[in-house]
Order: C-alpha cells, then structure tokens, then sequence
C-alpha cells in the first residue's frame, strides 16, 4: 500500500486551512508551518466551514500537525510543499533557508504578483515548481458581527476549478490531492496569463473600492469606477503586451465592471462587500506591493500609468 501524501502547508491563514482542509479530506498527512507563538493555538483543532462541494458544512478540523522552525521541517521527508502567504510574506527572508530544508519536494506556489514566479524559480528548480491561481474565496466569519460562531469559512465559486501548471506528474499530483479532497481543480498548460489577466483587473479594483470606503454603491458611481476601468486597462496592457487586446477592453470596460459590481454581490452565499473589505485590509500591503510593480513596468516602458498613480496616492492617504 503506498504511504499517503505528506505535505506540507506554509502558512495557517485563510488560505492555508482551505488548501489543508481539502488535501487531509483527500487522504494527505498535512503538517502546518506556523510561527512558534502560533504552535499552541492550533493544537485544539480549527473552526472551519465549507459553504458549498461536498464537504459543505461547520467542520472541527483536527487531521493535522504543526510545527515551527527548520529543524522540524528537516526532520521530515515531504512530498509536496504549499506556499500558502502572501506576495510580500513570501520575500520575508525565509523562503532560502526552507528550499534548502525540503529535498526534493514539489513547491507548491500561490501568489499573484507578476515576479513572484521567478523569485521562487531563483531558489528552486523550476521544474519542482506548481504555479497555482486562488479561485476560492475564503475570509475569517463571522462577517460585520454576525451571530455565528467563529470559523474559517470558504466558497467556491461555480465553474471556476483552481489552476494549476507545471511540470506534468508533479502538477497532476497536486490537482489530484485537492480533488480526491473535494476542492475543484484542474492542470493548464499556460497560468500565467490567466494571473496576469486577473490580477491586473482585481487589484485595481479592490483599490478602487477602498478608495470608495468598501462600498460598492460608491465604487459604481462616476469618477470611481471609471478610474478603476483605466487603471485595470493600463495594467493589463502592461502585464500582458500585445496579448488578449480585445478581451481586456472588454473586460476593463467601466460597463461590464459595473455589471460585475452589480451581480456579484448577489451571486455570493455571504455579504461579499464585507468579506473584502476584512480580507483586503489584512493583505493591503499586497494591494499596493502589486500597484507599484505596475507603475514600474510602465516608467520602464515608457508607458502610462496615470490611472495606477491616482489610484495608489488615494489608497496611501487612508493608510
């Protein structure tokens, strides 16, 4: 009988206890990474919550073990290692060490930021590297004091299967674990430009919408979703020349981003305006981390960036 998976989830936030909830569902010995201060907390298990799939309900997640330092991580031979920080966590000063302590392992990488890829790349062979893209959304409940108990909750959104590409044995191991978990997910030949199309639409958007005070009433209106609309055009055309031209004036248009801004409110089991407005503030640094790289690639290119500018100026001023 072949021994189970044995992966290891750096990382114990939203995003961690989805992707380790769904690999132990699967059959994965999972083994959390976390700070040592963070080590006690998780020895009673977490408070999770699928709001759809088949494992749909309130879960006291236990199947787990955690450990912190790279002494532990040594100690353990791992088949699978899963990045699950964000875009500037992952540039901590850690990510060095722990490449040197995993052996072999396939790493599991799921930041969006245009770079992140090729830091990781740096340190780890590329062809050890699955790249990944987040289509779940998941966020600490209850939301804006509700009544619930607390949990980690998350939803999958419907026909959206997360993305993986890489090398092929090692890529459909890592799609493999999540599905036999009951996670969507699907191997692709190309994730970068599906990163770089929708991380260029959403990070200006989620500006924008902190810039309307977290309001999506306000982000619809006049001045702010047509910035947000030349802000995600002047992104994508940067992040991906002369690719997709059509489908990003489409996309970015202020039209079918107030139709987005109108739907997607109701399509979602929880008050998604809140849910941003907590996930999005947790990670801002990566919001603006990602707003800067695009001004960048524009001063390199000589390329506008005005609408970016303008766009990172408001969200500095409010911290």
């Amino acid at each position: 009988m072949r021994p189970p998976l044995n992966a290891l989830i750096v990382g114990a936030g939203a995003v961690g206890q989805a992707y380790g909830f769904h690999l132990a569902q699967g059959g994965a010995k999972v083994t959390y990474m976390v700070r040592e201060k963070y080590q006690a907390d998780m020895a009673d298990g977490l408070a999770v919550r699928c709001l759809n799939s088949r494992h749909k309900g309130r879960h006291h997640f236990t199947d787990y073990g955690a450990i912190s330092g790279l002494e532990a991580v040594s100690a353990q031979s791992w088949d699978q290692v899963w990045l699950c920080v964000s875009s500037p966590a992952l540039r901590a000063g850690w990510l060095p060490d722990l490449a040197g302590a995993i052996g072999d392992a396939t790493v599991v990488m799921l930041q969006p930021g245009i770079d992140d890829y090729g830091y990781v790349t740096d340190l780890i062979a590329a062809e050890r590297v699955v790249h990944g893209m987040i289509t779940l959304t998941s966020f600490h409940a209850p939301l804006d004091g509700a009544a619930d108990e607390p949990s980690m909750d998350w939803w999958f959104p419907p026909m959206s299967p997360a993305p993986f590409a890489g090398e092929e044995a090692r890529t459909l191991a890592a799609v493999s674990a999540l599905k036999a978990g009951g996670m969507p997910a699907k191997r692709v030949k190309d994730i970068d430009t599906q990163l770089r199309l929708g991380s260029g639409i959403l990070m200006p958007i989620i500006a924008s919408l902190e810039a309307s005070q977290w309001r999506f009433s306000l982000l619809r209106k006049g001045d702010a979703i047509a910035l947000a609309s030349r802000a995600a055009l002047q992104a994508t055309r940067l992040t991906l020349p002369g690719k997709l031209s059509w489908l990003k004036r489409l996309l970015t248009h202020r039209l079918v981003l107030r139709l987005i801004l109108f739907i997607a409110p109701k399509a979602t089991p929880f008050d998604l305006e809140a849910m941003l407005r907590v996930h999005f503030t947790k990670v801002g640094g990566q919001t603006r981390e990602m707003l800067q790289r695009y001004i960048a690639l524009g001063a390199e290119r000589d390329e506008p960036t005005d609408a970016i500018s303008t766009l990172l100026a408001r969200i500095t001023q409010l911290g």
